[in-house]
């Protein structure tokens, strides 16, 4: 018969006292077990299974859905993560010892009952906490901003899961007596794993990319009072004062839940999408500009691309620099653009060359479809929007190229570790002709302490191609600003460009911003691979 589910075993010694005010010989008080009385039934090993269960579930809802709250302000770094997952971990570790004490004052089901109920009060508050906090730390830098964000919105609910673990032991293991302590662990320590592990399923491939955000929040919070409530209908007979705690706690989570249920975000003007997929929040935001009207992308909190509803021209500056291949590749059979965006470059290209195949390689299957619903990208059939990877896609497509054009980093926030490295561009250099041009858009000051991120990415380009072509958007070499780097096998005369596309305003101002090299002194000489990879520290210096 299952130990737990069966039936009780006596937890005491006939004669021997069990109230919590009894001494033994030794004049010590004696553990509170009356719990164990309180659990004879299956349904009650039930509940505290559920309630382990539960309980790593959502922590792992909380901590994964937290990370998609973080990013809008903070990036989708290295650093967003280690703060989030530091402050769950030290909450976690808090909670254990503080449901180790609990345990030991009053193991009983009722008290069970009122974690539950407070961790559904606390999980509610996070979607009702988190807009009115925006505004104070939306300027903070990357390194502080998710550690004290993260500790503000997580901490106390985490903390109050974990508590759950260490008091479902010590139910468990008064059900058998205290005779299988360690198996009693072992089973409350396999169904929290579990827990765990549906929880991390469960966000990732389900509840983020289908619900918003507050009601993932809300709906981890509607499991846990639910449960809450299963324990306080098993435990009836409590006492008054302990049935008044559980109706102060229920209502603690319901109300803040009908608050957030009742509330309606404010309107932002011209949005016209804002969704979240599995790597980003999107949004479209459309407004009257230039005497047309824009509509621009925005992943997370960066501008990642922008479209005129009626104009060809670019609203953003840097995107006119796939030109760049209409000066150096005049024959373009064959593009590739890593990162869509808005997918206003490859539209343009498309459009000069319009025998050419242009690929696109975006990791995020939804900025696709945006792209489709939004940015026009069906009114193009020679542009085939990939949904991949971009180092994968290149690794794995086997196919060269006249042009590649990377502008897959997230602005000045996040900039994809796997694509600034040695070996990256050794893959770019395979997949590119002969005489074939590789273009890419990073933000950075150009020179200054903080131009961190410039030089060592230019100095890793450079150790892979033997020509490198530099050209600031920017005339202040200390702004922060997109600057766009040139690599070739061969040689380019930029001089001679300027000189024969003097007629072509656009083109001769993008060509006059190119940066002799000896010009630039770098304070860096290292080179980034994929052991040896510092890059979110040197974001993180740069924004700092």
């Amino acid at each position: 018969m299952n130990p737990w589910f069966g039936r009780s075993i006596a937890t005491h010694a006939p004669g021997e006292s069990v109230l919590p005010d009894s001494k033994n010989d030794a004049g010590k008080h004696t553990p509170d077990t009356r719990g164990a009385s309180q659990t004879s039934s299956p349904v009650h090993g039930i509940f505290i299974s559920l309630a382990a269960l539960l309980s790593g579930s959502a922590i792992m809802i909380i901590e994964l859905t937290g990370a998609r709250l973080l990013a809008p302000w903070f990036g989708n770094s290295l650093y967003t993560w280690t703060g989030l997952i530091g402050v769950v971990l030290i909450s976690i570790s808090c909670g254990y010892y503080l449901g180790g004490l609990l345990a030991d004052k009053r193991p009983r089901p009722i008290v069970l009952a009122h974690i539950l109920a407070t961790s559904a009060a606390l999980t509610c508050i996070i979607p009702l906490l988190y807009p009115s906090l925006e505004k104070v730390f939306a300027d903070w830098d990357i390194i502080r901003g998710p550690v004290i964000l993260s500790s503000l919105l997580f901490a106390l609910p985490a903390c109050c899961l974990a508590t759950i673990i260490p008091f479902s032991i010590r139910l468990m293991s008064l059900r058998t007596a205290d005779r299988k302590i360690g198996l009693s662990s072992g089973y409350i320590g396999m169904f929290g794993t579990l827990g765990s592990v549906a929880g991390t399923f469960a966000t990732g491939f389900v509840l983020v990319p289908n619900l918003e955000l507050r009601s993932i929040f809300l709906l981890t919070a509607a499991a846990l009072g639910a449960l809450a409530l299963m324990g306080y209908a098993l435990h009836s007979s409590a006492s008054r004062s302990g049935r008044a705690l559980g109706l102060i706690l229920l209502f603690a989570w319901l109300l803040p839940s009908a608050g957030i249920l009742l509330s309606n975000r404010p309107a932002v003007p011209g949005l016209l999408l804002d969704t979240y997929s599995f790597y980003h929040r999107i949004r479209v935001i459309e407004e009257n500009a230039d005497k047309d009207v824009q509509r621009t992308l925005y992943l997370d909190s960066t501008i990642e691309g922008a479209q005129y509803r009626d104009s060809d021209a670019f609203p953003l500056h840097y995107q006119n620099y796939w030109r760049l291949a209409e000066v150096f590749c005049p024959d373009l059979q064959s593009a590739a653009f890593l990162g869509g965006g808005a997918f206003s470059m490859p539209q343009a290209l498309s459009r000069r060359f319009p025998a050419a195949s242009v690929d696109v390689a975006e990791i995020d299957p939804e900025v696709i479809e945006v792209g489709r619903q939004f940015f026009k990208l069906d009114d193009y059939p020679r542009v085939n929007a990939v949904p991949q990877d971009a180092r994968r896609f290149l690794r794995m497509g086997g196919k060269k190229y006249d042009f590649i054009f990377g502008d897959a980093y997230s602005g000045p926030l996040h900039i994809p570790a796997h694509m600034v490295t040695a070996e990256f561009f050794e893959v770019v250099k395979a997949q590119l002709k002969a005489d074939g041009l590789y273009v890419m858009n990073i933000v950075s000051p150009i020179a200054g302490e903080h131009a961190g991120i410039f030089e060592t990415i230019a100095n890793t380009l450079s150790s892979v191609f033997p020509h490198t072509y530099i050209f600031q958007t920017d005339p202040d070499p200390s702004t922060l600003q997109n600057i766009i780097l040139m690599a070739s096998n061969e040689p380019r005369d930029i001089i001679r460009a300027i000189t024969l596309n003097l007629t072509d305003t656009t083109l001769a101002k993008l060509l006059n911003t190119y940066v002799e090299t000896e010009s630039l002194t770098f304070a860096r000489d290292d080179v980034l691979t994929d052991e040896a990879n510092p890059i979110d520290y040197l974001v993180s210096k740069s924004l700092r």
